[in-house]
């Protein structure tokens, strides 16, 4: 899950690049509108690659793979252990 991962920071950076109005900058004012319009870009980016790409590609055979017949997957094996008679 590292494109959600990332779509987490691009949401924060974003958060960052807007907050910063009222702040010394730098690079003057076109820092902070170049700065506004990548995090948009990159926001956009990693959300058509979750939302337009990875879901509903992979997602769909990851259900088919799980719940088709045979599936071999890592199964959790019950364990019995015989019974003790204690007389």
């Amino acid at each position: 899950m590292a494109v959600v991962a990332a779509a987490v920071e691009v949401v924060d950076w974003l958060r960052t690049e807007i907050s910063k109005v009222d702040e010394q900058h730098g690079g003057g004012e076109w820092r902070l509108y170049v700065g506004r319009g990548l995090a948009i870009a990159n926001l956009a980016f990693w959300s058509f690659n979750l939302f337009g790409f990875l879901l509903p590609l992979y997602l769909p055979k990851a259900f088919k793979k799980y719940y088709s017949e045979g599936y071999k997957g890592k199964e959790i094996q019950h364990i019995t252990t015989p019974s003790c008679d204690l007389k």
